[in-house]
């Protein structure tokens, strides 16, 4: 589960030394053109890795892209794939599910993460969103064959038809109210619940 920061990485390291301590935090820098000179620190991304995750088999982290002043390969790329359109119509990020029962998880996870909470939800100052769900619950039970806490992201599509011709998922749950595709997974990795965008609004926070 990475987030990106949009402040400096190790700004936001020193002001969190505190509430970070715990997990063993280490900040590595690798720069863009890392195949042409990766010995000169030069712009590139910081990685904010932690050696004992805030919750436990969630691989969890922080990535800050630092601006370069040029076209680098690595910018190069995001701006292409910020243009791609798949017939599938998804093309909106809302969250993730995470099942546990443990409210330290949750509590970490805001911590490090400055996410505002609101019902069973920590919200991201991007608006996206960590669902806390409780094992045994009847939204848990669509991912009972999960081995990782973190079991589906959210996503929001254009178009429902498009999305269940182009991906053709195994079905629909029901997700706080609502009907959501649902593309199951292997064990080890996480599903996929896509709910219409005319819907999805309804999943996004109300207000800053």
């Amino acid at each position: 589960l990475g987030l990106n920061l949009t402040q400096p990485l190790e700004t936001y390291f020193e002001r969190n030394k505190g509430a970070l301590a715990a997990y063993g935090p280490s900040i590595e820098h690798k720069n863009y053109d890392w195949a042409i000179n990766s010995n000169d620190r030069l712009p590139g991304w910081n990685f904010l890795q932690f050696s004992k995750p805030p919750i436990p088999g969630v691989n969890f982290g922080m990535t800050e892209r630092e601006p370069s002043g040029k076209n680098s390969s690595d910018e190069v790329k995001t701006k292409r794939f910020a243009l791609m359109y798949h017939p599938n119509t998804a093309r909106t990020f809302l969250g993730a599910l995470i099942v546990t029962a443990d409210p330290a998880h949750r509590k970490a996870f805001e911590a490090i993460s400055a996410a505002r909470p609101q019902g069973d939800r920590s919200y991201l100052a991007d608006g996206t969103f960590v669902q806390w769900v409780k094992p045994g619950s009847d939204l848990a039970k669509n991912f009972s064959d999960k081995k990782f806490p973190l079991q589906a992201f959210v996503v929001g599509v254009s178009s429902m038809e498009k999305f269940q011709a182009a991906a053709k998922p195994e079905g629909s749950i029901d997700f706080n109210r609502k009907k959501a595709a649902h593309i199951k997974l292997v064990p080890e990795s996480w599903d996929i619940l896509a709910v219409e965008l005319n819907t999805a609004e309804d999943l996004l926070p109300l207000g800053p």
